[in-house]
């Protein structure tokens, strides 16, 4: 597919004259991507024994900000000095 541009000479003397130029568009089209498939659905039950067997063995520590937020970390109990410094305490 040819589009005819319109194009203006370049000598600067001749601003009258005109032409059109034949070229190819830029846009092309492109491959579409593969489309991902979907992880089977887990049950509530499930997730959150996942979340359980993630957590155990762990710390939980706080932190609040000035507005009231409280986040939660669970951090391994090797890293809890370095969590206290941070600002977290342990409930």
């Amino acid at each position: 597919m040819f589009v005819l541009r319109h194009h203006y000479s370049t000598n600067p003397f001749n601003r009258s004259s005109r032409c059109f130029i034949m070229s190819t568009p830029t846009k092309r089209p492109r491959p579409r991507k593969a489309s991902e498939t979907a992880a089977p659905p887990v049950s509530h039950a499930d997730q959150l024994l996942a979340l359980h067997s993630r957590e155990e063995g762990k710390t939980v520590m706080y932190k609040q900000d000035a507005w009231g937020h409280v986040e939660t970390r669970f951090v391994r109990t090797q890293n809890v000095k370095a969590w206290e410094a941070k600002g977290f305490f342990v409930r």
